[in-house]
């Protein structure tokens, strides 16, 4: 009783049985490709002409780029050294069962840990900056492009009256 009780609390709430079989839905979504708003779905005609695209205004941020390539690496190598690093403190002190040293290996830990955490801080932080200013520019650059479109337009429109 119990079990049916949790089941009619739950009813609501859970998802309905798709209507489609796996294969009738691709073949339906191939034909009328529509994303989860009900807009068409465009597929773009030129991707590596719209990765080149884009590559040109990542390549102003190329130094910015390989710092952020460069401080992953490094954060990676810190993130393996921490247990690398316990392990041999475990080896070394607690299996021999010597305290002498043990504070240094802890203080060691402590800092790799905190220069990894400071890695990752940096490489997110970067890449945060690298990508609002891509957008910002990209924003720009439309936003000029749209303002040329309307003052053309009217333009257009006065020598035409």
């Amino acid at each position: 009783m119990r079990s049916e009780w949790k089941l009619k609390l739950l009813e609501p709430f859970r998802m309905p049985k798709p209507d489609l079989e796996p294969e009738a839905r691709k073949l339906a979504q191939a034909e009328h490709p529509v994303s989860a708003r009900g807009v068409e779905r465009k597929k773009a005609k030129d991707v590596k002409g719209t990765l080149a695209r884009l590559w040109g205004y990542l390549a102003q941020e190329k130094g910015k780029l390989w710092l952020v390539v460069l401080l992953v690496l490094f954060s990676s190598a810190l993130q393996l050294a921490g247990p690398v690093i316990v392990g041999m403190t475990i080896d070394y002190y607690i299996h021999m069962q010597s305290v002498r040293g043990f504070g240094w290996v802890l203080f060691a830990l402590f800092f790799v840990y905190l220069i990894q955490a400071a890695s990752m801080a940096g490489h997110n932080n970067l890449m945060i900056l690298v990508a609002q200013r891509t957008v910002f520019q990209l924003r720009t650059e439309l936003f000029r492009k749209f303002i040329n479109c309307q003052l053309l337009t009217l333009t257009s429109a006065n020598m035409e009256n």
